[in-house]
């Protein structure tokens, strides 16, 4: 049995998302979505410190719950700057995975060699109509025949090797096995035309072990090892890339859980990787189930170090916490579209601790939110950035932790267990 994923609420690049405010649906690619959610319709894009979102339609009778909430304008397009206040260096960066594909080897129909010959050819031709020089016509045309004659060589071959790559894998794809017999071997075929077809079988075929759970994994890596030689540095980079990628897709959703890190364990061993070759892959997975494990864990009460109510008690501290509010940090017009750049800056920054009763942000003084008025809780890991939603507040209370998820989830389950069984 092959190894194999499936996630759920998720088919190819379109996400559902759940929420106590109601279900949405986004669709699209990292840093370009377009969703739809109780608000309206919506496009949300870019990456790396700078985003924006515009509401396209919005739905009849929907309220504004505040500054944050700006679907009462869809004619602004709003943009969010990386001020440098929150905490995702610290997480997300750490444990993120260079989106670098590895470059194998091309079968390239005008390689050096040839562009150099069909050079020489145009300069001799060139000189050709220089006085006394007419005689160099001769070589010119003989020279442009050779670069020909290897231009169509170099598309014998690809056809050639295409047409058996084709092959290789229809049949795989239709028999659930990679066979060592389906790797005949080309009469004559050029070294660099056979690491041409070596690569692309080892990235594909692979690709297709790990994801068709018809297909024999190990057996499928162990023939590629066997009868497809490609240089060990080559196949260390796209195995390692392989299975980074699978860690991506698992954690789109920034949650991993027990079935998903056994499955990935087990592929570690599958694809015939040392440790120390997957140790960036691993120290992820590693980061992840710890934070599941405390996302898990039971609640247990802690001393807060500073005077409760009484029938008040402690769950859980985070050291570093920050409160942050979202301005307006540049307004501007382009081609008749208002824009508004926005940013998060600091309000109060100390220790954050969570009680049966309270949300505590102790600092020179103490800053508290009842978990009652609790409304909706939602975490963005990326951004590093909990926001939380009260009961007859106008704005969401925005958190900045060190890790976010995890604090979102204690939250929750100290509402859930505790406030909710009241």
């Amino acid at each position: 049995m092959g190894f194999y994923i499936r996630k759920a609420f998720k088919t190819g690049p379109v996400r559902l998302n759940l929420s106590k405010g109601g279900l949405g649906l986004s669709a699209g690619v990292t840093g370009a979505r377009l969703g739809l959610n109780t608000k309206g319709i919506y496009i949300h894009g870019g990456r790396h410190g700078l985003y924006y979102r515009k509401y396209l339609k919005q739905e009849r009778g929907s309220k504004s719950i505040g500054k944050n909430d700006r679907s009462h304008n869809p004619g602004t397009v709003y943009l969010f700057r990386d001020t440098g206040v929150t905490f995702q260096r610290s997480s997300s960066d750490v444990y993120s995975r260079s989106q670098s594909q590895t470059i194998l080897p091309g079968g390239k129909i005008f390689s050096t060699s040839i562009l150099a010959v069909i050079f020489l050819a145009a300069i001799t031709f060139f000189l050709s109509f220089v006085d006394n020089l007419e005689w160099m016509i001769v070589p010119a045309i003989f020279i442009l025949l050779i670069g020909i004659l290897g231009i169509g060589k170099n598309i014998k071959w690809r056809r050639k090797v295409d047409k058996k790559l084709k092959n290789v894998i229809d049949r795989t794809e239709n028999v659930k096995v990679f066979s060592p017999l389906d790797l005949d071997k080309i009469e004559k075929v050029p070294g660099k035309w056979m690491k041409y077809l070596n690569a692309r079988i080892h990235a594909i075929i692979g690709e297709m072990a790990i994801r068709d759970e018809e297909i024999d994994t190990a057996q499928t890596f162990h023939t590629l090892d066997k009868y497809v030689p490609v240089e060990p540095n080559l196949k260390n980079q796209l195995r390692t890339e392989m299975f980074g990628n699978l860690i991506d897709e698992m954690l789109e959703d920034h949650l991993l859980s027990d079935e998903e890190e056994k499955q990935i364990r087990s592929l570690a061993g599958l694809i015939n990787l040392s440790e120390e070759t997957l140790a960036i892959e691993l120290e992820r997975l590693n980061h992840y189930s710890r934070i599941r494990r405390e996302m898990e864990r039971p609640l247990e009460e802690v001393n807060p170090g500073i005077p409760l109510v009484r029938g008040e008690r402690a769950f859980e501290i985070f050291e570093h916490a920050r409160l942050l509010e979202e301005r307006v940090l540049n307004r501007f017009q382009k081609d008749r579209v208002q824009y508004r750049e926005m940013g998060y800056q600091i309000d109060s920054e100390g220790k954050r601790v969570v009680t049966n009763r309270r949300m505590l942000l102790i600092e020179r003084g103490t800053r508290e939110y009842r978990l009652n008025r609790i409304v909706d809780i939602t975490a963005d890991p990326e951004a590093g950035i909990v926001e939380i939603v009260l009961n007859n507040r106008k704005s969401p209370v925005l958190i900045t932790v060190e890790e976010p998820l995890l604090f979102a989830a204690r939250l929750e389950k100290i509402y859930e267990e505790i406030v909710m069984s009241r």
